[in-house]
């Protein structure tokens, strides 16, 4: 009786297709986030950081006469010609949270005072 012996063949745990189809995938993700940070990078390059970021206003900013300090927050009432806005103190905050696992519900109820003599929404 004759035996032929069989040639070699390792045997994959992963089957080719798999492994060109996680390959491809991969090439794509980071293609992608080379694309991404060559435009923030452009985007940097150009109009600096925000202010936000605590970097200095940039030239472009300045040029377009920003201001340097930040931006007043709060509640604003539209009042007058080209809706200006009037500020409205706030009396009271009262912020809830509950937690439940990864779940956060937050409520936050602030109570502002209209300082004006007519009703503003």
């Amino acid at each position: 009786m004759r035996h032929e012996i069989l040639p070699y063949r390792p045997i994959n745990l992963i089957p080719p297709q798999t492994v060109r189809a996680c390959l491809r995938s991969v090439l794509v993700v980071g293609g992608a986030l080379v694309l991404a940070l060559v435009a923030l990078t452009l985007t940097v390059m150009t109009r600096g950081l925000p202010v936000a970021y605590g970097a200095e206003p940039g030239i472009a900013a300045m040029e377009q006469g920003s201001p340097a300090e930040p931006l007043p927050s709060g509640l604003f009432f539209r009042t007058g010609p080209g809706n200006q806005g009037l500020p409205a103190p706030t009396l009271n905050s009262d912020v809830t949270m509950a937690v439940n696992g990864m779940v956060n519900r937050v409520t936050v109820r602030q109570v502002f005072r209209n300082p004006s003599e007519h009703w503003l929404e």
